[in-house]
């Protein structure tokens, strides 16, 4: 059971990549990232996110450049209803 969630929420740029890259390099293992779009996202961003052990994906129905504030709490929504078990975030 991971121990905490990350959510990287994002509109398909390229340092997604290396934020994936860079969260399986690190120490700790016990996390679980949520990556959430905003908005469909192109078919290379899904694949690049099923790739990853620990990671989910999701997106919001339409894109609203908020900021991430959707998505975030999107993924916010998802936690607390137990979809992903119980941890901290």
């Amino acid at each position: 059971m991971p121990e905490f969630a990350i959510i990287t929420p994002t509109i398909g740029r390229d340092t997604l990549t290396r934020c994936l890259i860079t969260m399986r390099h690190q120490i700790i293992k016990d996390y679980l990232q949520i990556v959430v779009g905003d908005g469909p996202q192109e078919q290379h961003v899904k694949e690049q996110c099923l790739k990853e052990e620990r990671v989910h994906y999701m997106e919001t129905q339409v894109k609203e450049n908020c900021y991430g504030t959707t998505p975030r709490n999107m993924a916010l929504e998802a936690i607390e209803s137990g979809k992903f078990g119980k941890f901290n975030y």
